[in-house]
């Protein structure tokens, strides 16, 4: 240890390779992109590397590289979910719809004013709104498996889910007495 502390290169190299298939089945049972995976355990061993003088081994090197992996996973999905792509998800469902020969030009047009009216509404919500929406209803992501890439319990995620349809509806609302008007 004392030898990766002062940088050693063969020290850090022993270090990684002891550790790494560790790290990259954590993070793995967490994420499904390889290319990602592979980021996010790199940024481990940064960061161990980085506050490696201030483990103070309450536990294993294992466990305390698992708790950073754990941590680097929540930030990475954080990452993700910061700006939510309507637009590409809107226009894919818009080219299906199209393609249906049983829907008539009436029920497209709605659909579409449908579709733009929750798109406008979803975009004045804050970005964790937005992202938990998304993830649970368009996703379909278990809530288990939502509080697991973010860092959150399950209640957790649940009442957030709460005022965020909350939030949703409020918006809906303003919304459609503003076209009243």
């Amino acid at each position: 240890m004392a030898d990766v502390l002062l940088g050693d290169r063969k020290a850090i190299a022993v270090f990684i390779d002891r550790y790494s298939d560790a790290v990259f089945a954590f993070i793995s049972r967490r994420m499904d992109d390889r290319a990602a995976i592979e980021d996010v355990c790199q940024e481990v061993f940064l960061v161990a590397w980085s506050q490696l003088s201030a483990f103070q081994a309450n536990a294993s090197l294992k466990t305390w590289l698992c708790a950073i992996a754990q941590n680097k996973v929540a930030d990475f999905y954080r990452r993700q979910i910061r700006e939510l792509p309507l637009e590409e998800e809107w226009e894919g469902r818009d080219a299906i719809s199209l393609n249906a020969p049983w829907v008539g030009v009436e029920q497209e047009f709605d659909q579409r004013l449908l579709d733009q009216r929750i798109r406008l509404t979803m975009l004045q919500l804050p970005e964790g709104y937005r992202a938990m929406l998304r993830w649970r209803y368009w996703d379909e992501r278990p809530l288990r498996e939502i509080a697991s890439q973010t860092g959150r319990t399950i209640k957790s995620v649940e009442r957030i889910l709460a005022r965020a349809r909350l939030a949703f509806a409020a918006k809906w609302k303003e919304g459609h007495r503003g076209k009243e008007a």
